[in-house]
Parts: structure tokens; C-alpha cells; sequence
């Protein structure tokens, strides 16, 4: 079992939150998820022994996590592990089949759901055997810590039947910037046209954007005006004349940037930055465009800012149409 999931109360001019109320505003502030999860917060690894058993937790007391209630006016927990680790149990595995089963987080809350209890545990809830199992699905007010394949006819749980589910919490501040924030850290040399890929995606909460895909299409239910920010710092040594970055909306383009290099072959830095109010239907799309012409020595430079990436390009919902 891990700690109660009791929270401290908060004075405000003299009266003080009780433990309901706060976990309100935690459902205000947090999406769920283990804290530190870099950390090893709740991590699942096979036991020492030779054994069905595995062990969770960071090996440091006090992992905490983030556990949304999922009943209505439950709010969201914070329960805190107060065990360095602990050794679960795994059931007996199937002469015949193989069976995922799940560690999860649950949190239980007798006010809303009748349990007879108030506490947060954490659990090894048993899948089915089957030629193709599949894991049984996450109880109401818990979050999922791992999934372990338990190998027909197997003795013993080893780290490499343990998938690592945990997501990490993060903060609901994000959630206001609805669009999307993507990054470039690469040095890179270019030539020619093509469109611009892009790394990271910093902030992108309503799938927006996907993977290293250099297009933007707005999701329904996002349709509005966006502001649109492109930036990059290049460097040029080439005879040509300039580096040339346009903002394309579906197959037009809106906007353009450029940076003009000299003709001596000698290095010259600078930033593009193209910034456009732009509005967007669902289905739209939207991309940044490259055209060096016939250019080969154009270079999307870090060593100047080594710390921060070469480049950005964001859009920030403004207002949805009326």
C-alpha cells in the first residue's frame, strides 16, 4: 500500500482549504502522472530474487504522483509513496498461454465511490491467458505504471517483460497556449527548395503536428485567427545572393523572409523572422518553405546560441471564429 492521499491545507485570509477543495484546485493545476519520472518516481523493475515478484518504486522514499478522480467533484489527488520501494506479487503464470498484467496507482475515496477507504495503493491487477492477450483495462481514479508480460509457463519476472507506462505529470499552463510550438536544434546545411522539417515538438496538445512532418493542419475545433512566428539564425558563405524562407497557406505564400549574404566568401550571420496573423479553417495547412535557389552553403547555425534551439515556428490561437 502506498501513503494516505492526503494533502496539507492552505490559509487564505484565515480560513483554511480542507482537503476536498484542494484537490480541486489540483484539478485545476495538474495533468496526471508520476513526478519525476527521470527520477525513477514509481518505476517497476523485476525483484532481486528469482521470483514472480517485482518491486516499485524510486528506491528513495516520497515518489509522488499526480491521479486525476474520475468520479464528478472527485478532483485530482497527490498521493505520496512513502516506502523506498515496495514487492508486489505477480500471480502464477498459464501452462499454456501468455497474459499481460498491470501495475497501476489507485486512489481510493470512500466519499465518492464506497470503497470503506481512503487511501492510495499500489496494485498488480492479473490479465487474462491468451493465444493474443491483450492487458485488462485501468480501474476508475488510477494511473498506469507498467504492463508486464507474464510468458506462458514462466517461473520468474525479468526486467525485459516490464514495459514502462508511466507518463509524467505536467503542469495545466501549457493547455493555454492551444497551437502548436515546434523546434530545430541541428546545425544544417541547405540548398535548394524544399519545406522545412522540424525536430521537438515543444508544445503541440491538440495534434496539430506529428512526428518530424513539416506540415501543420489545423484539428477540428481549432479553426480562428493564429499568430504565427517563424525564426532561425543562418550563417552564409557563397557567392549567391540571399537565403529566402516563405510561410505557406496549403499551397500559397502568405509571407516571406530573407537574408542577404556578401559575395566576397566570407561568413555572415544573421535571423530570419517572419510573424503573421493568419486565419485558419479546419483543414488548413500550414508550413515554412526554403529557397536557396541554386545556394550551397547556406547553414542553420547553433554556435552562437548554443543553449537555445536554431529555430522556431509556433502558432497561438488568437480567438475562434464568432
Amino acid at each position: 500500500m502506498a501513503a494516505t492521499a492526503t494533502l496539507l491545507t492552505r490559509d487564505i485570509q484565515g480560513e483554511s482549504l480542507n482537503a476536498a477543495t484542494d484537490r480541486l484546485v489540483n484539478e485545476l493545476a495538474f495533468n496526471e502522472g508520476v513526478v519525476d519520472k527521470a527520477g525513477n518516481s514509481f518505476q517497476t523493475l523485476q525483484n532481486l530474487g528469482t521470483d514472480m515478484n517485482v518491486k516499485i518504486g524510486s528506491g528513495t522514499a516520497f515518489d509522488r504522483a499526480v491521479v486525476k478522480g474520475d468520479l464528478a467533484g472527485q478532483g485530482t489527488f497527490v498521493p505520496e509513496h512513502q516506502n523506498a520501494t515496495q514487492v508486489l506479487a505477480v500471480a502464477a503464470s498459464d501452462p499454456t498461454n501468455d497474459r499481460i498484467d498491470n501495475v497501476i496507482l489507485r486512489v481510493f475515496d470512500d466519499t465518492f465511490d464506497s470503497s470503506t477507504f481512503d487511501y492510495a495503493d499500489i496494485e498488480v491487477t492479473t490479465g487474462t491467458p491468451d493465444a493474443s492477450p491483450v492487458a485488462p483495462a485501468v480501474p476508475s481514479t488510477a494511473i498506469l505504471l507498467a504492463e508486464i508480460l507474464v510468458q506462458n509457463a514462466v517461473t520468474q519476472i525479468v526486467n525485459g517483460d516490464i514495459t514502462d507506462k508511466r507518463a509524467e505529470y505536467s503542469l495545466k499552463v501549457n493547455q493555454a497556449f492551444t497551437g502548436w510550438q515546434l523546434v530545430k536544434s541541428a546545425d544544417q546545411d541547405d540548398t535548394g527548395t524544399h519545406d522545412v522539417t522540424w525536430e521537438t515538438e515543444e508544445i503541440d496538445t491538440d495534434g496539430f503536428h506529428s512526428g518530424s512532418d513539416a506540415i501543420i493542419t489545423i484539428p477540428a475545433g481549432k479553426a480562428g485567427t493564429y499568430h504565427v512566428q517563424f525564426s532561425i539564425q543562418v550563417t552564409g558563405q557563397s557567392a549567391t545572393t540571399a537565403c529566402h524562407f516563405a510561410l505557406i497557406k496549403n499551397s500559397t505564400a502568405i509571407a516571406s523572409a530573407r537574408e542577404d549574404y556578401s559575395t566576397s566568401n566570407v561568413p555572415v550571420q544573421g535571423q530570419v523572422q517572419i510573424s503573421q496573423f493568419v486565419v485558419l479553417a479546419v483543414g488548413d495547412t500550414l508550413k515554412v518553405e526554403l529557397d536557396n535557389g541554386t545556394d550551397t552553403n547556406i547553414e542553420w547555425q547553433l554556435t552562437a546560441y548554443p543553449n537555445i534551439p536554431a529555430t522556431w515556428f509556433s502558432g497561438h490561437l488568437l480567438h475562434s471564429p464568432l
